[in-house]
């Protein structure tokens, strides 16, 4: 284990993203029974391509936390410089 995942909440929230209009999640995240989450690709997720997006015509890839500058409630990686992300529910209504 590395130290990032020590830290890690693992609310899963930072594992989506947006595409036409809606948030999707990542295909790779597995919800556990207990309400946490974790990647089937931990390893081996940063670069690997998620999603396609038809209006941009480019991949969707797996990025570090710290690339994502919103901040998730109870999220170790938070920072006082990021937005606060507003509306969580979207995230956990959000679609495969």
């Amino acid at each position: 284990m590395t130290d990032d995942t020590l830290k890690c909440s693992r609310c899963g929230f930072c594992c989506h993203y947006w595409l036409n209009g809606k948030f999707k999640r990542c295909k790779h995240l597995v919800r556990l029974k207990n309400g946490n989450t974790l990647c089937r690709v931990y390893k081996t997720r940063l670069g690997k391509v998620i999603d396609y997006n038809p209006i941009t015509k480019k991949n969707i890839t797996c990025n570090p936390r710290l690339s994502i500058m919103f901040n998730y409630k109870g999220c170790p990686f938070n920072n006082p410089l990021w937005e606060d992300f507003k509306d969580e529910t979207k995230l956990t209504e959000a679609t495969d």
